[in-house]
């Protein structure tokens, strides 16, 4: 008899690998509706995992949690506006023999994308990796600085020499 167990927890009345499948449909929902059609984004991901987005004054940070995954496994590039993190994780089993009773640890291929539209400096992009959570800081472009602008009189601005040329077009036509 071949029987699946499951993990139990008094104190909730939905199981934890039901919320878990519920978490990993609607991540793969919320890639297949954000995530620009590339060519990484149409490999098949096995999972997506959990994903924070900070703002400083100075920078955007990525914090992504991928424990258990070496360094040398996770990817992190920019393609035009797009931060894209992948990376794998092979699947590790003590026995060769029979399924694993109760898996909760994500294994297989992960892919990341996010869309910073022409407000980083790419160049000083940096990635750490340390105690299962890679970290990302996007610098932010500098902003150019506000500048208050005269308000001219109607005879000296680029407004009336253009409405002037209108008018000396609307003459040259009823002429």
């Amino acid at each position: 008899m071949n029987t699946r167990l499951s993990l139990w927890r008094p104190e909730r009345s939905i199981s934890f690998r039901d919320l878990n499948n519920l978490q990993r449909r609607f991540d793969r929902l919320w890639e297949d509706v954000f995530v620009p059609a590339t060519s990484e984004a149409q490999t098949v991901v096995d999972y997506v995992p959990p994903c924070d987005l900070e703002e400083t004054d100075s920078h955007y940070v990525v914090s992504l949690d991928v424990p258990g995954m070496s360094k040398e496994n996770l990817h992190v590039e920019v393609s035009g506006e797009n931060l894209i993190i992948t990376g794998s994780r092979k699947e590790e089993r003590i026995t060769k023999k029979g399924e694993p009773q109760i898996s909760e640890r994500y294994q297989g291929k992960f892919f990341r994308s996010m869309s910073f539209p022409g407000l980083t400096e790419e160049s000083k992009i940096e990635a750490v990796y340390k105690d299962g959570v890679l970290r990302v800081a996007i610098p932010k472009a500098p902003q150019a600085k506000k500048k208050a602008i005269e308000i001219a009189d109607e005879k000296s601005s680029f407004w009336s020499k253009l409405l002037g040329r209108v008018e000396e077009k609307r003459a040259e036509k009823a002429a």
